[in-house]
């Protein structure tokens, strides 16, 4: 489910920027700069080179899952959103406030995340697996990321760490805080203290 997200950020057909967000991570080279060239191209793109996507206020979730879910959808494409109801040309306002809308609804809607606030791991969902939902929460984030949105800045570090590969580094952050399941933590706790 973790690798999900990563993967689609390294694979997709349609966004090379992937591979130059994990080439910034692993070579400390800051994300700006490597993004600077998708800026660049989006800032001249004409309405033929932009993808629209119409959400609800009330229903960003839902509404996003949908428009990400379509098989024609392109993470590196710049996004023009259009919030029904409202009248407004997108230039770059509505975009950057539904990708701030969606990073948060992802974090408390999706059922992707679980845990406290500063400490979110992935759940653990057969269902979410099925419906490709990671999946495509890793879409959002890859194309938040790209157009200039937030990340997901609720992560345990230790998650940061083991999506970064940094495995050392990951079992030096692990927080028995991290478990979210308050009875399964207090036994772990219980063991812990025994040993």
């Amino acid at each position: 489910m973790w690798l999900e997200m990563l993967r689609f950020l390294c694979v997709q057909k349609n966004c090379v920027y992937g591979n130059l967000i994990m080439l910034s991570f692993i070579f400390r080279v800051p994300l700006e700069s490597v993004l600077r060239p998708f800026y660049e191209k989006a800032e001249h793109a004409g309405e033929d080179q932009m993808q629209v996507v119409r959400v609800r206020r009330r229903h960003i979730w839902k509404d996003a899952l949908r428009a990400f879910a379509k098989h024609d959808f392109m993470a590196g494409v710049l996004i023009s959103v259009h919030f029904i109801g409202e009248e407004a040309a997108d230039m770059g306002g509505p975009r950057r406030e539904f990708l701030r809308l969606l990073m948060r609804s992802l974090i408390t809607e999706s059922g992707v995340l679980t845990g406290s606030d500063k400490r979110k791991i992935f759940s653990s969902s057969p269902l979410l697996v099925a419906q490709k939902t990671y999946f495509h929460a890793g879409r959002m984030v890859a194309t938040s990321v790209l157009q200039g949105g937030p990340g997901l800045k609720c992560l345990a570090p230790a998650v940061y760490a083991y999506l970064l590969a940094d495995v050392d580094k990951c079992r030096r952050l692990v927080n028995v805080e991290d478990i979210p399941e308050l009875e399964f933590r207090d036994k772990v706790k219980k063991v812990l203290n025994f040993v």
